[in-house]
């Protein structure tokens, strides 16, 4: 920040600068910041600063001591004249809490995907432009894509799929036989099991859902009559148990005697029926062979330039290594097919909005939704919000 040039401290300088006045306010920011300053996050970032902070900070930096901060804090100013440099300004806190403040403000990033997301937040957006953009979209390629996840409930009507769900599996290193790595067979809850203690439970010997309860540790299908212990998968921390020949293993041992990443198998979804109920269902024939399509309407439209997909390969890193070490080395192996064709045709419809502000923007909140759209991505269940993103445990391990 350019020195002020005066013989007055400024309120930062002194024992008067209010922390605790600023503690309760970042205290109340922060229990949902993307609501009281929503401008920082239209796309994921890493420790992103609260704006109560940095206008504090801002403001203790430039009001002269004795001032009643409080009055001050809640006031418009123009503090023309001074220019504040974020050299590492990420999401943009800094600089957008000084541009309030009539300060002139700039900042740099080294990673283009902060450069982009603050010139899209803090630049020209124009409300209409970008709302009839967004309704274009959803009626064009939306509808597309809202057709990749179509499916069927228990009845046989064809309604939403709400989610697929998948497990990883590895080939076992004593009979080669594909070993699922679920650590148990409950695949999905509610977040307050006390309240809604009902489960679902996936049966591991017809492949049926079922409902159960919370922490049961003995089920029988209604399906088929195998009788087990919900509880206890076949993957528990970095070992597996085969199915086939009872043998115990290293994970990443089976991950070892692969080429590529290990697969992942369709098993369950969750589907809306017409009337607004929510079903849990295994995945069927008809299921597996939609997804055979969109594999090969992918390659298809590859093979053709019309698509638009990650061709870069990861760094070695402390976080990308673990992503590595199960043979995921490239950005495309985060997505499988479905998600690549659906996000790709989106990408290639953006890119047609002959509107720079507005493609930018759309672009740039495309981009942000990747971090629930990917196979690192879980199911956290109901209660609280469906879906794990793929940084909730800060890492690239993949999930199983």
């Amino acid at each position: 920040m350019t020195k002020m040039r005066t013989n007055n401290p400024r309120i930062i300088e002194t024992d008067a600068f209010p922390f605790e006045f600023i503690s309760r306010l970042a205290a109340r920011e922060s229990w949902r910041k993307e609501l009281h300053r929503p401008i920082y996050h239209i796309h994921k970032w890493w420790a992103t600063r609260l704006g109560s902070v940095f206008r504090g900070i801002l403001l203790g930096a430039t009001l002269p001591e004795g001032c009643n901060f409080a009055d001050e804090f809640y006031k418009t100013h123009k503090l023309i004249g001074l220019t504040v440099f974020d050299p590492f300004m990420g999401s943009g806190t800094t600089i957008g809490e000084a541009h309030k403040l009539g300060l002139t403000a700039l900042g740099r990033d080294i990673n283009p995907v902060a450069v982009e997301s603050v010139q899209t937040a803090l630049g020209t957006m124009d409300r209409t432009a970008l709302q009839d953009a967004f309704e274009e979209l959803s009626r064009g390629v939306g509808k597309k894509i809202r057709n990749l996840y179509r499916s069927k409930d228990s009845a046989g009507r064809t309604c939403d799929a709400l989610y697929f769900f998948w497990v990883m599996q590895v080939p076992c290193v004593h009979c080669q036989k594909q070993v699922d790595l679920f650590p148990s067979w409950v695949i999905a809850g509610n977040a307050y099991p006390r309240r809604r203690p009902e489960v679902q439970i996936l049966c591991p010997s017809c492949g049926e859902v079922f409902l159960g309860i919370h922490r049961q540790e003995s089920a029988i299908c209604p399906w088929c009559e195998f009788n087990f212990n919900p509880e206890k998968g076949t993957a528990k921390g970095a070992k597996a148990t085969c199915l086939g020949c009872n043998g115990t293993f290293a994970v990443l041992d089976g991950v070892k005697s692969l080429d590529t990443r290990p697969a992942f198998r369709l098993y369950a979804k969750l589907v809306l029926r017409g009337d607004g109920g929510k079903e849990y269902l295994r995945a069927t024939a008809e299921d597996h062979r939609a997804y055979r399509q969109c594999t090969a309407l992918l390659k298809e439209e590859s093979a053709k330039g019309a698509l638009v997909l990650p061709s870069l390969r990861l760094a070695d890193g402390y976080n990308t290594r673990q992503a590595m070490s199960y043979n995921f080395t490239s950005w495309r192996d985060f997505f499988n097919d479905r998600q690549l064709l659906g996000i790709s045709w989106f990408f290639g419809a953006i890119s047609d909005i002959p509107d720079a502000p507005t493609r930018r923007t759309l672009r740039t909140l495309l981009s942000g939704t990747l971090e629930f759209n990917n196979m690192f991505a879980s199911y956290k269940g109901e209660g609280t919000g469906a879906v794990r993103h793929m940084f909730s445990h800060h890492i690239l391990k993949p999930e199983r």
